[in-house]
């Protein structure tokens, strides 16, 4: 027995996953944290040693033409002994694994051992086999879960050592209207972050709470720095609200755009009683927004320079407009509008629209979720 060279032939020469290609399917699927990792390994190493050491005591006394079906009762009585374990002392392991723990009764790594080597060896070099097998196993998983997680999730160890982060992308993080709630994990070594991006642009009508984790996160990172909300100020559209916050929830920046405040109509029928709740009224004549059931809604309007923007807190909404109203509207001198909803904005030239159409056409532009479509007619 020659202890180095298992060593050897267990972590690098024979590994079973990188040499030998045994076992991919669990690798794949539970490698997303290191925690699950761990467990599995251990678990493989542990099954593994024991089988190895039970098949070569009996090896003797197997018979030669069924010994791959008494292979499999030596292995599945140490994997169902692990698997209460489990369930018993690590709960959360234990469903995470989830089936992958009673499937390695037929796993090829431990399978091919017990054929290849314990079957044909001592107890003492068996075990060996079975501990170094194991932990070349074991050490592949750890280094998968290890890239895996922190590049799908930005954490390591499973959130516990590092906080993972709410909203992440390296190259460009694109927020415009909406409700958005962002938090950054905490975690032992340092926290998460809210927003974290090389770039991240916020606009529209958005009312977003980021939140750093605990301990040293950031609320919205931008190229490794806490991103100044004075910045974007000019970007955000009416009733917009962007805070950012500490892990104690303590506020470490903030900046609200008002609400224009819509003039409100209000009618009494001839005989004194008060007349049934019109519709809200258009702020700019010519120009009604819609829900997705044709009716009428109210919106906002703001202008910047020769630009229209029309703002409504919808997922699914239609803007309506003469071209009458659209020559006004030049005539005044704006050149673009933009139509925002929720998750969709739009943008169109008034004067590729005035081509589009005779003097009572009207142009109706719509969005649901983040598809736009363009009528004029």
């Amino acid at each position: 027995m020659n202890v180095k060279n298992q060593l050897r032939d267990g972590l690098f020469f024979q590994n079973p996953v990188t040499v030998q290609l045994l076992g991919m399917c669990s690798v794949m699927a539970i490698t997303t944290t290191l925690f699950n990792g761990l467990g599995m390994g251990v678990s493989v190493l542990v099954i593994l040693t024991l089988a190895n050491i039970i098949i070569s005591i009996l090896r003797k006394i197997i018979p030669n033409n069924i010994r791959i079906a008494c292979f499999i009762v030596v292995i599945a009585g140490f994997v169902t002994i692990v698997d209460l374990c489990l369930q018993a002392f690590l709960p959360d392991l234990s469903s995470s694994l989830g089936l992958f723990i009673p499937l390695i009764v037929v796993n090829c790594i431990i399978l091919g051992r017990a054929e290849a080597f314990a079957y044909k060896n001592g107890p003492a070099a068996s075990a060996m086999d079975g501990i170094f097998q194991g932990l070349g196993y074991t050490m592949v998983l750890v280094i998968m879960c290890v890239v895996r997680e922190f590049l799908g999730n930005g954490t390591f160890g499973g959130g516990l050592l590092n906080g993972g982060d709410g909203i992440r992308s390296l190259d460009h993080v694109a927020i415009s209207g909406g409700t958005v709630k962002s938090n950054g994990g905490s975690g032992n070594l340092s926290g998460g972050n809210g927003i974290i991006s090389y770039d991240i642009d916020l606009s529209g009508s958005l009312e977003l709470t980021a939140k750093a984790g605990s301990p040293n996160g950031k609320a919205l990172s931008q190229r490794g720095n806490e991103l100044e909300l004075d910045t974007i100020k000019d970007k955000l559209g009416p009733g917009a609200k962007v805070t950012a916050t500490d892990a104690d929830g303590k506020v470490i920046d903030q900046v609200p755009i008002p609400r224009p405040v819509e003039p409100e109509e209000s009618s009494s029928s001839s005989d004194g009683g008060s007349a049934a709740p019109s519709a809200p009224a258009s702020p700019l004549p010519g120009l009604t927004v819609t829900d997705k059931d044709g009716q009428r809604i109210s919106y906002t309007s703001t202008q910047s320079g020769n630009t229209l923007t029309v703002c409504v807190g919808r997922f699914t909404a239609s803007f309506r407009i003469s071209l009458a109203a659209l020559r006004q509207l030049r005539a005044e001198g704006i050149e673009t509008i933009t139509f925002q909803t929720i998750l969709c904005s739009t943008t169109l030239s008034v004067d590729e629209l005035l081509a589009m159409g005779g003097e009572d056409a009207e142009a109706v532009l719509t969005h649901r979720l983040t598809d736009s479509s363009l009528t004029v007619g």
